[in-house]
């Protein structure tokens, strides 16, 4: 009773009533559409934060992305990521965004490895302070591992890539050695013998069973230099044989002409002041890969300006720098990372 009343209280004919009917369902239909829409809107709102933030794009632009197959077991989660970061450090970065990766660029071209780039030496009387002030790292590798300690105490970069699945194999370059296997050891234990790993020292400090134990193979000769062929280290012992042999005579005598050298590990106490040159450019012509350089550095007599600019020429940036407390400040630890001319350019 009292909702007609209600009712005829507020019209004065049913056909009225009836219009007020049909007004609420449309009013409720039109409520229902526009609750969907909103919904349909807030649906592909958080579909785009989602991929915007985890995959770090920035709206508005187009990137160069390398789409991978999700069942390879050496590829990442994510079903995209930077084929610029990928070709340009040959495969060595396989899960950097494309933002991330044009962020690392610019950074490592408006850093300078020097306190003055003007006069990058001044100072270089003062070889700890200038040391200290000097060779800073221009680039910022995402995943740095240290392996060995004391002398043979190096950092890699990426340590994961050096055996994948496309890459099964690893080699490695050791330059230097006088009976310390501290970062060869390191090596071997880290990667389960999966590296080979080559050591070169004109002295006799081989090892029994290294090569089935470790898969570490010594050579007693050094990497001759064709600036001064009697070049020998410090800590060379006099009168335990060995000799040299030229890089291409060592990749021919060893067979690996066609290999990449993940690592090329250089602690020969001052050798590098005379083999640098001549290394990077055996490098270029033999066509050999070489990932990454470990390089023990000392300051004096070594035009240091002129080895790092040689490295820098053929596309080595530094990610990491220490200084070598063991040589009272005398030295310090520098790793390189090669990557492709296309890095460098503003524009690729």
């Amino acid at each position: 009773i009292y909702s007609n009343n209600k009712i005829n209280n507020n019209s004065d004919h049913p056909s009225q009533t009836m219009n007020i009917r049909s007004t609420t369902k449309r009013s409720k239909g039109s409520s229902f559409v526009r609750l969907s829409q909103l919904t349909a809107s807030l649906l592909f709102i958080a579909v785009l934060c989602r991929f915007v933030i985890f995959n770090d794009c920035e709206p508005g632009t187009k990137y160069d992305v390398l789409v991978v197959n999700n069942d390879d077991k050496d590829t990442p989660k994510s079903s995209a990521f930077s084929a610029a970061a990928y070709k340009q450090s040959y495969g060595l970065f396989d899960d950097i965004s494309e933002p991330m990766w044009k962020r690392m660029r610019e950074r490592t071209q408006s850093t300078s490895w020097y306190a003055n780039p003007e006069k990058p030496l001044a100072g270089v009387a003062k070889e700890q302070i200038w040391l200290s002030n000097n060779l800073f790292p221009d680039f910022n590798c995402p995943h740095i591992e240290r392996v060995g300690a004391g002398e043979g105490r190096k950092f890699l970069c990426y340590p994961h890539r050096l055996i994948r699945e496309e890459k099964k194999d690893c080699l490695v370059y050791s330059i230097g050695c006088a009976g310390d296997f501290h970062f060869e050891d390191a090596m071997s234990k880290k990667y389960n013998k999966e590296c080979e790993i080559h050591v070169f020292d004109p002295a006799n400090w081989e090892r029994k069973d290294d090569i089935v134990n470790r898969n570490i193979h010594y050579h007693a000769w050094g990497l001759l230099s064709t600036y001064d062929e009697k070049s020998k280290s410090v800590v060379w012992p006099k009168g335990r044989g060995g000799g040299f042999k030229t890089f291409p005579e060592t990749l021919e005598l060893l067979g690996h002409q066609d290999r990449t050298i993940d690592i090329f590990k250089i602690d020969c106490e001052g050798c590098e002041a005379e083999q640098y040159s001549k290394w990077l450019s055996d490098w270029k012509e033999t066509g050999v890969l070489v990932r990454q350089v470990l390089m023990e550095i000392h300051l004096a007599p070594l035009a240091i300006e002129d080895l790092f600019a040689s490295f820098q020429k053929e596309g080595y940036v530094i990610f990491h720098k220490e200084a070598n407390y063991l040589s009272k400040g005398t030295a310090i630890e520098v790793a390189l990372v090669l990557l492709s001319p296309d890095f460098q350019k503003l524009n690729y």
